[in-house]
């Protein structure tokens, strides 16, 4: 494609299932394999970066396999389909699907149909079929002057089977057939019109080659200064100051242009070999003797024992100097373990949308309808009055003296807690720019926040969220709610978010406001902490002979719904200051966002329900919302994190758990309600944890509704059986660790790669899979544990090259990588050290080492004694 300037590539017959990749450097794979599993069939477009297309939806066909996509040419649209028909009858209606009578269409591929009129040497019913229905339909059908298809066998002469059916087609078009490749099917070069090309990516600021002290300089010289009075002012000053950067920017920091790899790189050795190649192949087309097919066969063959051995010593080079200093062994794993994000037809309410732009206003619409507040709660008009009544009783001249002011010390230590490398927000200023800003442009940086804080105003330009979307692994990809959104906010926003959080943080923190069950989005807290308290709760049933009960709820779209007005009353009620209840007013309202596609953007939608996915606030203020969630439950116990919650309760009969458990979720049911909350009960689970061998349990309702016991559920991430035998979540953990190993095999088994950077991808990317949640589990059968050190040693061997008989403790001596019962040792003793020093009295608890030597089953924490 390259050598030839080969825009677009329409593949018949691909012979690729599921699991097979496609790619190409610097173009786009669109493909459609067969759906029965069969061998043979398939389609695919391969289509250049640079070409401005969208692949479109096709009617299902039966006759007929295809994939098509839309192009933009001088002339107009055009579609462009690959297709494949096998040999039997042809339904004309299927044909007639493809063709769309409002844009021109091409169809290019094997339809296994031959007839005089486009060129081939016989006829057959197919092409007397397809001949008829395109004088009956006003389309036309054309083939090259040379055969298109060589069978093995000389008993079998060459035909024309590689056509292209053309519909609505202006533009003058020539077909050239291509003695290149090794199929029995020659390509066919199809030139049609001018295909329009995309807008070449602008180059791209290099940050690593910025001159910082030219950055400074420049931003001194450009910075504005003035009285910050009223909120125009702020506005006013947030543009010049947000221009100012962008100024020095250009000016210190250069752009390079994305640099393109060249697919038809290679050595003039291969290049000759690949000359030959054809000289023989059409040799051998010409004459079709057993020589000249024998002779053309060995150069295939040598052939690619070349390029298989160039593309090794290639991979060798390119990986023998990763590290971990540079980060350069780390982009290469995400290039292995990473997936590429498919861009396929997205189901709007009333079309389907193909376009990038149409896809972004299709996402956009499914996302504004989920920040929407839920259904209004009885308790609406309340919290209204008492809202509204706030915001008339203390206007902000009255409360001058009352705001905590940031300083430049305080900005200049939370600036430099940003992350470099994280995507800008609307604004573009990267994080970079933000922690190298010189001393002038902090004080004037300072000053906006003051004076944000003064006049309770949260700027709208740092309000509105570019949106990318990402596909859920294992859902239907046309299906926008199928798709987890990514908001990227202003740099200089999430900073402000900082200085506020801070002063919220230590107002909560000195009140002691949160609830001790949540702990999620917490500093001391993690999901270890909350899953061994459920566990060590579980274990203790166990050891005095009673049931545990625990139900797992999920909340619809909690963080999304969140109800604006509800939690700004939930502020007061807690009497948080009010500069800071006002400002979170004006942080939360006017909000908006759009959705990029690629190189297209939707509208801009607004926000009016939900804390800001992506921000720096967004998990307090969620954390704020549920404080008050109920806790004294009778009988019952509560594990909270973020917007998971286990409902817990334990007894020595089931009928009692099951009574307690329905009392609590009445009461939670209503709490939720009432905070416009709601409660997804299809996938709510409920686990009865016992080792009684009656398996029949009580029924309990949600919201009129049965909830299912399952022998086994998920809660963060790790999966817990109603034995607490850990048999499932270590299938599951060696499934995920397989998963990433099978991705880093291209990577450890390279000869060239230092063995320090192999075993640091193994300890870094591989092992963690394995050791999540180990404090938890790590005192299951040690059989389990087994399971999970054979794929570590598989790991370590694939990366030595290590024969099969070598053994593994010294495998592991020899690569200075800890066993992994020992490693999960260290981490369980890094685990419990400090625990009976926590704030939470819940943590504290679980450090309490104290039990009954005779118990049965033992808790979590003797889990260090491996």
């Amino acid at each position: 494609m390259e050598t030839r300037d080969v825009s677009i590539a329409l593949i018949s017959e691909t012979h690729l299932q599921g699991n097979q990749k496609l790619n190409l450097a610097n173009h786009r794979v669109y493909r459609t394999d067969r759906a029965t599993g069969a061998k043979g069939g398939g389609t695919a477009v391969i289509v250049s970066t640079k070409v401005k297309h969208h692949e479109i939806a096709l009617p299902p066909v039966g006759s007929i396999e295809a994939t098509g996509i839309q192009i933009q040419t001088t002339a107009g649209p055009l579609r462009l389909i690959a297709a494949y028909s096998p040999p039997g009858k042809l339904c004309p209606k299927d044909l007639d699907g493809l063709l769309d009578p409002s844009i021109p269409t091409l169809i290019g591929g094997d339809l296994n149909a031959k007839h005089q009129c486009w060129n081939s040497r016989t006829a057959n019913s197919k092409g007397h079929a397809l001949l008829a229905h395109s004088k009956k339909e006003d389309f036309v059908v054309a083939g090259p002057t040379q055969p298109t298809h060589y069978p093995g066998s000389a008993l079998h002469k060459p035909d024309v089977l590689d056509i292209v059916v053309m519909k609505n087609l202006s533009q003058s078009m020539e077909l050239e057939t291509l003695t290149v490749l090794t199929s029995d099917h020659n390509p066919v070069l199809i030139t049609v019109g001018d295909v329009l090309e995309n807008q070449q990516q602008g180059p791209r600021h290099n940050y690593k080659k910025a001159d910082w002290s030219l950055y400074k300089r420049s931003l001194e010289e450009t910075l504005v200064s003035g009285p910050l009075r009223c909120i125009e002012d702020i506005d006013k000053a947030v543009h010049h100051f947000t221009a100012a950067v962008h100024t020095a920017i250009e000016r210190s920091v250069p752009k390079q242009k994305p640099q393109r790899c060249s697919i038809y790189d290679l050595p003039n050795g291969i290049k000759k070999s690949i000359a030959d190649k054809n000289r023989a192949r059409r040799e051998w087309q010409r004459n079709r003797t057993p020589d000249l097919l024998k002779k053309y066969n060995e150069l295939t063959r040598q052939l690619k024992t070349q390029i298989s051995q160039h593309r090794g010593e290639k991979w060798e080079a390119a990986t023998a100097n990763l590290k971990d200093s540079d980060n350069s062994l780390w982009r290469m794993t995400r290039r292995l373990t990473g997936k590429k994000e498919p861009n396929p037809p997205t189901q709007g309410k009333t079309h389907l949308a193909c376009s990038n732009r149409d896809k972004a206003e299709v996402f956009a619409d499914t996302l504004e309808a989920s920040f929407r507040p839920n259904q209004a709660s009885k308790l609406a008009a309340e919290v209204e009055q008492e809202v509204a009544k706030y915001h008339l009783e203390y206007p902000p001249e009255k409360e001058a003296t009352t705001i905590e002011e940031c300083s430049t010390d305080e900005v200049l230590v939370l600036a430099k807690t940003l992350k470099n490398g994280k995507a800008p927000g609307k604004d573009k200023i990267v994080n970079q720019a933000i922690k190298m800003l010189p001393d002038a442009a902090v004080v004037r940086l300072t000053e906006i926040f003051n004076a944000c804080m003064h006049h309770q105003y949260f700027p709208n330009s740092w309000k509105e969220a570019r949106v990318v979307v990402f596909h859920k692994a294992g859902k239907p990809l046309r299906d926008p709610a199928n798709y987890r959104p990514i908001s990227l906010l202003s740099g200089l926003s999430k900073l402000f978010e900082r200085v506020i959080l801070a002063r919220l943080t230590d107002f909560a923190t000195s009140e002691n406001l949160l609830a001790k069950e949540q702990f999620g989005f917490r500093k001391e807290h993690s999901t270890n902490h909350q899953l061994l308290r459920v566990v060590d709760i579980i274990s203790h049933g166990f050891n005095i002979n009673k049931s545990t009960g625990v139900v797992f709820l999920d909340v619809a779209k909690a963080f999304d719904r969140v109800w604006h007005r509800g939690l700004l009353y939930k502020l007061i009620k807690l009497k948080f200051p009010s500069y800071l209840v006002k400002l979170l007013s004006s942080y939360l309202s006017k909000r908006t966002f759009h959705v990029a596609v690629r190189d297209e953007c939707s509208t801009s939608c607004p926000i009016l329900a939900g804390v800001p996915q992506g921000s720096i606030l967004g998990p307090f203020l969620f954390n704020i919302f549920t404080n008050d969630i109920p806790t004294d439950l009778k009988k019952t116990d509560l594990a909270l994190y973020a917007d998971d919650v286990a409902v817990i309760s334990q007894s020595f009969s089931k009928k009692e758990v099951a009574k307690n458990l329905k009392t609590s979720l009445s009461r939670l049911s209503e709490w939720y309600s009432d905070w416009q909350i709601t409660l997804n009960t299809s996938k709510t689970t409920a686990t009865l944890f016992t080792k009684k061998v009656n398996r029949k349990h009580p029924q309990i309702l949600l919201n009129g509704e049965e909830i299912k016991w399952e022998n086994s559920s998920s809660y963060l991430g790790v999966t817990l059986d109603y034995k607490l035998s850990w048999r499932k979540h270590i299938e599951k953990t060696c499934q995920k660790a397989t998963t990433k190993l099978v991705a880093l095999y291209p990577l450890l088994k390279t000869k060239s790669m230092p063995m320090q950077s192999k075993v640091r991808a193994i300890t870094a990317i591989i092992r963690p899979t394995m050791t999540y949640a180990s404090p938890v589990w790590s005192g299951c059968c040690p059989q389990y544990r087994k399971d999970l050190q054979r794929l570590q040693s598989k790991a370590l061997r694939i990366a030595a090259g290590a024969p099969i008989f070598a053994r593994t403790a010294d495998l592991h001596r020899d690569l200075s990588v800890e066993m992994l019962d020992d490693h999960l040792r260290k981490l369980n003793e890094a685990f419990y050290k400090g625990l009976d020093q926590k704030e939470n009295p819940l943590i504290r608890k679980l450090a309490d080492i104290s039990a009954n030597p005779f118990d049965r089953y033992p808790r979590p924490i003797t889990a260090l004694t491996l």
